[in-house]
């Protein structure tokens, strides 16, 4: 096979710079590009220079769990997010010959108890103290 006819192999940080100069990439939310911006540069250079064809679920899912331990549950989930549609892009074009990495699943957000939530004010204070504000109108 002649040489400039093998394909060479896409890294990481070329799909994500493929993609960012897309018209698909301008059609996300302001606050989605800038987090598909801000994690892109996360990104340590080993990850980025990682092979398309090397990026499995183990590698998903442990790149998704190293965003959330630095950055939080969202951060964490949006790199996984970012991954998958990266991957499913090269999988449309060919490069890939199926998506390894769909069935990940994302964090879901940390379990809050009942007690942490703000009080609630009762109901009865609210209404003393109106009426309280209402009889010293009508005694001044």
């Amino acid at each position: 096979m002649p040489h400039h006819l093998i394909a060479r192999a896409r890294t990481l940080r070329e799909e994500l710079l493929a993609l960012q100069n897309s018209e698909r990439f301008m059609e996300y939310p302001l606050q989605v590009r800038t987090a598909f911006i801000k994690i892109q540069r996360w990104l340590s250079d080993r990850e980025a220079s990682l092979l398309l064809e090397n990026i499995t679920a183990a590698s998903a899912r442990m790149l998704r769990d190293r965003a959330a331990r630095e950055r939080g549950w969202r951060f964490g989930n949006q790199t996984l997010v970012l991954l998958n549609i990266v991957v499913m892009r090269a999988v449309s074009c060919g490069i890939l010959s199926k998506n390894r990495i769909r069935q990940v699943s994302k964090i879901p957000p940390p379990f809050r108890p009942t007690n942490e939530r703000r009080p609630l004010k009762s109901i009865r204070h609210r209404i003393d103290r109106t009426l309280q504000s209402s009889e010293a109108a009508k005694s001044g």
